[in-house]
């Protein structure tokens, strides 16, 4: 995939930067044989994780950073419950990965906050002794809420110490515009035809900041209940800023015309 052609994420613009920067040395990475520090990432769920992980692999492929080639899953995503079982299961999915060499070689977003009620168990050892011999090989994502908690902290200081090359990148929160401009890339996404894109943009913004939106999830929910208000009479099914504002009266929030 060339790199013009990959879709940068609404908002989260310190990891974009983040990316952008260690793309901008991959010549190091592939003369040298190394890899990137690994990141901690403050970012609560339902909040871009996913969307962030597939941008940074379609990047990281783009510019060569990483050897996408032990299988063919590029990246892994797994959440730890806090529990010993499902901490076993979860690395086992990560080592199932691994079709075409003994060990993952891609891209590995780990969810590690429940993690931190559990900072003198068992499970807490093994997951950085089992997460140390990961990072050899594989570059990891390390998930936390936006406003870590002391606990996830603490852990999070165990983790810098075990692993040593990993870098926090604090993450800004989502703006009101952020919120529309993924509503309407959702929309576009799904084919459907944005016409006067910025009116509709503008709209968008006007109600949420009624309505409120605290999720990525929230807002791909209301782009889900406009795709039913699109004008499908036609060949591309199109919304335009009259069949939005239709919308919004309807859901009795009032905007500036």
């Amino acid at each position: 995939m060339r790199a013009d052609y990959i879709t940068k994420p609404c908002g989260l613009i310190s990891l974009r930067k983040e990316v952008e920067s260690i793309c901008d040395k991959n010549y190091i990475y592939q003369r040298c044989r190394m890899r990137p520090d690994h990141l901690i990432v403050p970012l609560d769920p339902k909040s871009g994780r996913t969307t962030f992980l597939e941008y940074l692999t379609d990047m990281f492929k783009a510019y060569n950073v990483l050897s996408f080639t032990s299988g063919p899953d590029d990246y892994v995503e797994v959440a730890f419950d806090g529990s010993f079982p499902q901490l076993l299961q979860a690395f086992s999915e990560i080592d199932s990965a691994a079709i075409f060499k003994n060990d993952y070689t891609g891209i590995v977003g780990m969810d590690i906050s429940e993690l931190a009620a559990h900072l003198c168990e068992t499970q807490v050892s093994e997951f950085l002794k089992r997460t140390k011999k990961v990072c050899d090989s594989a570059y990891v994502i390390f998930f936390v809420h936006h406003c870590p908690s002391k606990n996830e902290e603490r852990l999070l200081a165990k983790l810098t110490t075990e692993i040593g090359n990993v870098k926090r990148i604090d993450v800004e929160a989502y703006t009101i515009k952020d919120f529309a401009d993924i509503i309407v890339k959702n929309l576009k996404d799904h084919g459907i035809k944005i016409k006067g894109e910025k009116a509709v943009t503008r709209n968008l913004v006007g109600y949420l900041k009624l309505n409120g939106c605290a999720t990525v999830d929230e807002a791909l929910d209301l782009s889900q209940a406009l795709m039913f208000r699109a004008d499908y009479s036609g060949f591309v099914p199109e919304l335009n800023p009259v069949r939005i504002k239709r919308y919004i009266r309807e859901n009795e929030v009032r905007i500036n015309e």
